[in-house]
């Protein structure tokens, strides 16, 4: 059993402790049955107690007066060691994971597996591919959907959090990770006066202009506000189409409802594409 007050969040923590029906949950839980599963801590460089796993747990007894907590204590370990920990561990436990969260933390244990693996004989290629190796062992997925993950990091807070909102997909968030944070921050102006992000057709066009440093408010215009009011206008079905999949007394209810259908489930594929890299 460990003092509350001794214990000192991680320092590189991934994870938001924030006040959502997950917490309330933990609440009433701990209020009702106590801390059922220890947290897991370390000793660190300064001789103190510091949270691995368990900073939701340490919370809840804080906010109801809980002095005491059961901890499993993990001694002689690197910094590096913990890092991997915490972020094996609360991947596994967490329910709920953001892109932000998941991002950083990749980004943050593929370091940690670097610096392990180094050694003055081998370049930082091989060094790349050890990590690559025990990333894909620890935390699943291949190796591409790993580095798209760490690509996120890239992105300016304010673009990320349009990402945890959902307001952003995950591959035209990819494509504006390639961009310098001012061409972001046209982006981001952009959807505040509009409401509307890219999509990955125009997210691509746009890291064109960035790389050719033509980006300005007149690009964001020209290739995300003119092209989408002139494609609704232009949409038609070709007859070889209508003959294909609709008929001559098919209403005008039934074709939509026929087609939101059909991009429903290309947008289920797309999202199997992405988890499966």
């Amino acid at each position: 059993m460990v003092d509350v007050d001794v214990l000192q969040d991680f320092k590189e923590h991934t994870f938001r402790v924030a006040e959502d029906p997950e917490m309330d949950e933990l609440k009433e839980s701990i209020r009702e049955n106590g801390v059922v599963e220890p947290i897991l801590i370390f000793v660190n460089e300064d001789d103190m107690f510091e949270i691995i796993s368990g900073h939701r747990r340490v919370y809840v007894c804080k906010q109801l007066g809980i002095g005491k907590i059961s901890a499993v204590i993990k001694e002689d370990i690197s910094r590096d060691d913990a890092i991997i920990m915490m972020g094996t561990t609360n991947l596994k436990k967490r329910s709920r994971i953001l892109p932000s969260e998941r991002a950083s933390t990749y980004k943050l244990m593929y370091e940690a597996m670097k610096r392990q693996g180094r050694r003055s004989d081998v370049d930082d290629e091989n060094e790349r591919g050890r990590a690559d190796e025990e990333m894909t062992k620890v935390v699943g997925g291949s190796r591409n959907q790993i580095h798209r993950f760490i690509k996120l990091c890239d992105l300016i807070p304010e673009i990320m959090e349009l990402v945890d909102e959902g307001r952003i997909k995950q591959q035209p968030a990819q494509e504006i990770a390639d961009m310098h944070p001012e061409s972001q921050k046209l982006i981001y102006e952009f959807y505040k006066e509009t409401g509307s992000t890219p999509t990955y057709g125009q997210a691509r066009i746009l890291k064109k202009l960035d790389k050719e440093n033509l980006m300005d408010e007149t690009a964001i215009n020209e290739h995300m506000r003119r092209p989408r009011e002139e494609a609704a206008k232009r949409f038609r079905i070709s007859a070889t189409m209508w003959e294909r999949f609709f008929s001559d007394c098919s209403t005008q209810k039934e074709v939509d409802e026929k087609i939101i259908r059909a991009l429903k489930l290309l947008e289920i594929r797309e999202k199997i594409r992405e988890r499966k890299g």
